[in-house]
Formats: structure tokens, sequence, C-alpha cells
């Protein structure tokens, strides 16, 4: 006959099989922790300093904040504003090599030379984010003026004309890269804007109206650093910038809320 084992004794070693796998559970775990900790090279750290931007801190509760940033439309708005920030600098570093200026001037943080890979950047985010509508009159109904989709458009429609962009160089900058004239560029992360029937204004892909900024530096809502949604696939895109913002951020702003510089 086969030797009875007593029900304690298996009792026992299931007490102890559960408490030998709750520790291997736990070693494992930290050891996955450490390995991770170890591996953040200097090209995770960069790609997660990018993410950490304005818009990753955007919040109901601060997005009317005011922050610095900078608003351009077009090339020559870039380099004209680059071109004057130069020129103060050199004004004011002359007065500081001569002991008339205690404090030595920091030199503009963008370079005239990027202005083009700069706007192109900001192109290229305005077709790959702007929804396309059936019609005009769709189009317009979400506040911007509108235009026909060009040629070979992924979709036929109208769409948002692109208003301009903002960057956001100062605090925690974001970087992305393009390619101009053959030359890959290290830019600041764009942030387009549509424009509005009403002249004065621009909407952002959130649907939240502001007043339009004047070329250079300006003061802005902290809201506008936020990532535009992604474009409705499939499918015209009626009441989409008001409307496509029904889950997380975007949800809180569905009205046109007014900012400014």
């Amino acid at each position: 006959m086969p030797k009875k084992i007593d029900p304690a004794l298996l009792k026992l070693r299931s007490i102890k099989r559960k408490q030998v796998q709750h520790v291997l559970a736990i070693t494992a775990s930290f050891a996955i922790l450490i390995s991770g900790c170890g591996s953040n090279n200097g090209q995770s750290i960069s790609r997660r300093s990018a993410r950490n931007s304005g818009d990753s801190r955007v919040t109901p509760a601060n997005a009317n904040d005011k922050i610095n940033a900078v608003f351009y439309e077009n090339v020559e708005q870039c380099e004209a504003d680059i071109q004057k920030q130069q020129a103060e600098y050199q004004v004011l570093l002359q007065a500081h090599q001569k002991g008339e200026l205690s404090n030595q001037p920091t030199p503009p943080i963008m370079e005239q030379e990027s202005c083009a890979a700069q706007i192109q950047a900001a192109k290229e985010e305005h077709v790959r984010n702007a929804p396309v509508y059936d019609s005009q009159r769709d189009c317009e109904a979400d506040g911007v003026r509108c235009e026909r989709t060009p040629p070979g458009y992924y979709r036929s429609g109208y769409r948002p004309v692109f208003g301009g962009t903002y960057f956001y160089p100062y605090g925690t900058r974001s970087y992305i890269y393009v390619r101009h004239n053959g030359v890959r560029h290290r830019v600041y992360q764009p942030r387009t804007v549509y424009r509005s029937t009403s002249s004065n204004r621009v909407v952002t892909p959130l649907g939240r109206t502001v007043d339009k900024s004047t070329p250079g530096k300006v003061k802005v809502p902290r809201h506008t650093s936020a990532p535009a949604p992604q474009r409705p696939k499939g499918k015209a895109a009626r009441g989409t910038i008001k409307g496509r913002g029904s889950k997380g951020f975007g949800s809180t702003f569905k009205g046109t809320g007014r900012g400014g510089k």
C-alpha cells in the first residue's frame, strides 16, 4: 500500500512554494527596473526631453496661463524678426564691451538660416493635421477660412487655411528634424493654427479662438502648445475642429474661448 502523506505537511509545502514564487516575482521586477534605469542612453533621454514640452503640461487648470512663444506666418516674417533681433543684440553687445552695459546680452535663440526649415515643418504639420470637409459651408461652420484641397491630396474637399505657427524656444524645448534643400535641420516643434473668419483671430486645431499675434516673441495661452488631435480618416470632417476632442484634454475646449498675446 502506498504510504499516506500527512495533510498538514502538504499544506506547509504549498505555503512555502507560494512564498518562493512571491520572492522570485519581486526579484524579477527589481531586476527589470534596474536594467531599465541602466539602459537610458543619450538617445532615449533626448526623446523624453522632446516630449516634455509645453504641450505635456497643459491642463484645464492652467490652459489659459500665458507663456512665451514665437509666432510667424511665413519665412519673410521669421527672417525679418530674427534680423531685427540680431541688430539689437549687436548694439547691446557693443555697449557691454564699452562698459556701458553691466550685464552681457543674450544672443537670439533662433537663427535666421533656419527660418525656411521652420516654416516648412509648420506647413507639413498643417497638411498632416488639417481636417477635410465635404463642402466649404461645412468647413466655415467651424469658424475658419477654407480652401480647396490641392490635387493629389488624400481626399478632395475643403480644409482650413494655414494661419501661421507658434514655436516655443523658451524654457523646455521640443525639437523635430526636417530636410530642406537637401540639408537636415533641427527645428522647433511647430503648433499651427488656422485663419479665422474674423480677420484679427486665429483658431487652434482644438477649436480655441485666440487673438492673432504679431510676428515675433509673444505671450499666448498655454493651450496653444497642445498637439493637434489626429485627423479623422475615411469620412468628412463636419464639425471636427470643435467636436473631435470628445475624450481627454480636448473635451475641455469645445467652445471658442478667447485668449490673447
